[in-house]
């Protein structure tokens, strides 16, 4: 194919894509009811259902993400939480966490109209949301304000249509909605008396379903070029039901993966300061379903940890919010190929009961593995330590589940770490459990 008849089919292509994005609403394979409110009280265990708006841009040198969150609606068992929160990052500096919690919301099942904890976001018509709200630093009380417009520049994806097991609850479901890939976001975004004005790229997804809010561990990425329409979207939702989930829009066309088709290896981690956790720093995302070819990179550049606490012996959750740049090529059937290099956004979650962390004394870490015993259960756990020998070992989900009555650790529990190198050299430690202290370091 000719450099010339593969313009005009590039161009076929994005003029088929704008035509499809009227302003009624947008061609896919879901509709403004699907991105409406979901929950119908009378199920079971319905005190496990958790439902979120979730919209991030990007405008120059600011970042921001704002999500509209809910967990049981009915506040069956009196726990019922209704908050919206704010990240921002201006420039180079501190990303600014702020959060509203309210006792009610309003929100309609057959339109996405959403008010909660005094803020908003709807949708104008099919393709046009308006997103507005306020809340207070959570370190200095100020106001983060935020008034958008956000216009679809493709079309929804539907990631899971249908219930998906996550967890460890029989039972548990969740669904996934992508209804703005890509979209251009514009309006303002106020950190206390600066106000910034927005102009740029834009993602929202919807979120559903019954299950532990703080079981399910995954790393989500995601990237936009409006102008050239063309999006990726990643969730690698790990563990025992591990499902890897991915769609690409090139020139405007939806390209969709199965989980074998995908391949994501996790090449570095970064060790969180705040939390002692540690997280996917560095990754590449290989796929290929005959139709079209990918090869990125993900680099995380920023990394805010948001930590919800659980009462003990539960697994508190850190979710990790990131800017990321991406990097990667697309080769289509048809000798195409595509390369982009931008900035957009990514996260993963973890748990968190009492962290063993540290560093290996060794000149190659990333050959080196950690093993950490506890003398009086017996429970190994194991840990890769990262290129600059930093590990992170703590108690997860799948332990509470196992014994609802305490943790993976207890106070004054002797823990045996050691350290293998691949030669079969090895170094060793302990590590008495102390309740007291929020994490324990080790060196090895």
């Amino acid at each position: 194919m000719t450099a010339h008849a593969q313009l005009i089919r590039i161009a076929l292509r994005i003029l088929f894509a704008l035509l499809i994005l009227s302003p009624a609403g947008l061609a896919a394979d879901a509709s403004l009811k699907d991105d409406a409110f979901h929950y119908m009280r009378g199920g079971a265990n319905d005190y496990l259902y958790t439902e979120w708006w979730y919209f991030n841009g990007i405008s120059n040198n600011t970042q921001f993400l704002l999500t509209y969150f809910l967990t049981d609606p009915d506040n069956t068992l009196g726990q019922r939480t209704i908050m919206v929160r704010a990240v921002v990052a201006d420039g180079g500096l501190k990303p600014v966490i702020a959060t509203r919690s309210s006792k009610g919301f309003g929100a309609d099942r057959n339109n996405p109209s959403v008010d909660l904890a005094q803020s908003t976001a709807e949708a104008l018509d099919g393709s046009t949301y308006k997103v507005s709200g306020d809340a207070a630093d959570e370190i200095t009380g100020s106001s983060i304000r935020w008034d958008l417009t956000y216009r679809a520049a493709l079309s929804p994806w539907y990631p899971m249509p249908t219930q998906n097991t996550i967890g460890h609850i029989v039972g548990d479901w969740m669904k996934w909605l992508v209804y703005m890939p890509s979209a251009r976001v514009s309006g303002i975004v106020s950190i206390g008396n600066k106000t910034i004005d927005i102009d740029g790229i834009g993602y929202h997804d919807h979120i559903w379903g019954k299950w532990a809010f703080n079981d399910p561990t995954w790393i989500w990425a995601q990237v936009s070029v409006p102008e050239e329409n063309f999006s990726l979207v990643l969730r690698d939702i790990t563990g025992a039901n591990r499902n890897i989930i991915l769609g690409v829009q090139y020139a405007g066309e939806p390209s969709k993966f199965t989980s074998r088709q995908i391949k994501v290896s996790y090449d570095e981690f970064s060790l969180d300061p705040e939390t002692a956790r540690t997280y996917p720093s560095s990754y590449r995302i290989e796929a290929d379903n005959g139709d079209l070819k990918l090869s990125a990179k993900v680099e995380v550049q920023k990394s805010v940890p948001l930590l919800m606490a659980y009462p003990w012996p539960m697994p508190s959750y850190v979710i990790f919010e990131q800017v990321s740049r991406f990097d990667g090529t697309i080769w289509t059937r048809g000798g195409e190929t595509y390369s982009f290099d931008r900035e957009g956004f990514s996260g993963c979650t973890t748990h968190r009961v009492h962290p063993i962390y540290g560093m290996v004394n060794s000149t190659a870490p990333g050959n080196i593995t950690v093993k950490v015993t506890n003398q009086r259960t017996g429970q190994v756990k194991v840990s890769q330590p990262n290129s600059l020998g930093y590990f992170s070992l703590d108690g997860d989900y799948a332990d509470y589940m196992e014994n609802k009555t305490t943790s993976w650790v207890e106070n004054k529990d002797i823990l045996s770490l050691k350290a293998e190198g691949p030669l079969g050299e090895t170094n060793s430690t302990e590590v008495i459990v102390n309740l007291t202290s929020h994490e324990q370091r080790a060196a090895i």
